[in-house]
């Protein structure tokens, strides 16, 4: 584990490439990717596969057999081809009863994956929602800290000048300081939702 400390190198290469990251693609691209990555549903997919290629042959091994065969006649001195046809007609339904439980099995392997589906669709949309507050949120920020530093400016002067006493001057800085921190927070819940939507879609470094 490497702890994410202010300075860390592992800490900026990691904001380095959340930034350079390009995820403005529509929810659709999104959520295709999401699905194609996602190993629940690459399990399902390969469980699915398989079970189809099962039925299949569970099918095939059941139709009837048909042989060729040659056949010599001594009376006509000829030859002839004849046609065997053989079928299981005692197996008890059995026949029917695999092929019914495939199908239940196909049928519960589809009703998986659409419920997977479902629930990536709704992380999704809880991620981009996110986001977008996220970046709502960055912007209130930042204007409060704009505004803080032209507050500063104009406090300094003030200062320099004897209008206020250095007492007041670093009672303002407080609020000054608070406005700074709350704009490197919103700018770490942007990197950290980042972080998460790449997680999500299968993003890797």
């Amino acid at each position: 584990e490497v702890p994410l400390v202010e300075d860390s190198p592992f800490l900026e290469e990691i904001i380095k490439w959340a930034d350079s990251l390009e995820l403005n693609l529509k929810e659709e691209e999104l959520m295709e990717l999401a699905v194609d990555n996602y190993y629940r549903i690459r399990n399902i997919l390969l469980d699915q596969d398989s079970s189809q290629k099962e039925a299949e042959w569970n099918l095939a091994k059941n139709k009837p057999q048909v042989d060729l065969f040659g056949a010599y006649s001594s009376k006509d001195n000829s030859w002839g081809i004849g046609i065997e046809l053989s079928y299981d007609i005692s197996d008890g339904g059995k026949q029917k009863i695999e092929d019914e439980g495939y199908q239940a099995k196909l049928e519960n392997l589809k009703d998986d994956y659409l419920q997977i589906v479902s629930e990536l669709k709704l992380e999704l949309y809880d991620l981009i929602n996110q986001q977008e507050i996220n970046n709502l949120n960055l912007e209130e920020k930042l204007m409060s800290w704009e505004k803080a530093k032209l507050e500063e400016e104009s406090y300094q002067i003030q200062l320099q000048q004897g209008l206020i006493s250095d007492s007041e001057f670093q009672y303002k800085m407080l609020g000054w300081q608070e406005s700074e921190i709350n704009l490197k927070s919103a700018k770490d819940e942007i990197l950290i939702n980042k972080l998460r939507i790449a997680h999500f879609l299968g993003i890797r470094k």
